[in-house]
């Protein structure tokens, strides 16, 4: 058996060296098995990269899944006043209410009603994002 497999194998390479170094077809046969072993190589580069592009990104989400969302730098001023108008005062009366925020300090001109409503507003404005503090003008109705 052993024998008849090493003789199958010696057949099938000289058929392959009379193959491409045949001498009406051999240079062309040479070039085609090479032109094939490009692409195919191409082809093989193209596919690792494609899925070592793929595994990059599922880390990366994986990433961000764990550790959650992580934001480098503070939101402008300009952000962080609208931020504070479109969550926290939208529960007040805003007629009354003024917000600007300076250097990431929330400063909080107005009136309200009840004093529980200023204690409530104050706590609402510090837990805004980007808010480092928040300094209250409010005041009650003479």
């Amino acid at each position: 058996m052993r024998k008849l497999l090493k003789l199958f194998v010696i057949a099938a390479a000289g058929a392959a060296v009379a193959y491409l170094l045949d001498p009406e077809n051999g240079r062309r046969r040479r070039a085609l098995a090479r032109e094939r072993s490009q692409a195919w190589m191409r082809s093989a580069r193209r596919d690792a990269e494609r899925k070592a592009h793929y595994a990059a990104d599922r880390a990366e989400g994986l990433k961000h899944e764990v550790l959650g969302s992580t934001q480098v730098e503070a939101p402008d001023d300009a952000t962080v006043a609208q931020k504070i108008r479109s969550e926290v005062l939208r529960r007040y009366d805003t007629s009354r209410l003024n917000v600007n925020v300076e250097n990431g300090i929330a400063v909080l001109r107005g009136e309200l009603q009840h004093p529980e409503e200023i204690n409530s507003l104050v706590r609402d404005v510090e837990r805004v994002a980007g808010v480092r503090d928040v300094r209250s003008l409010l005041h009650l109705p003479n």
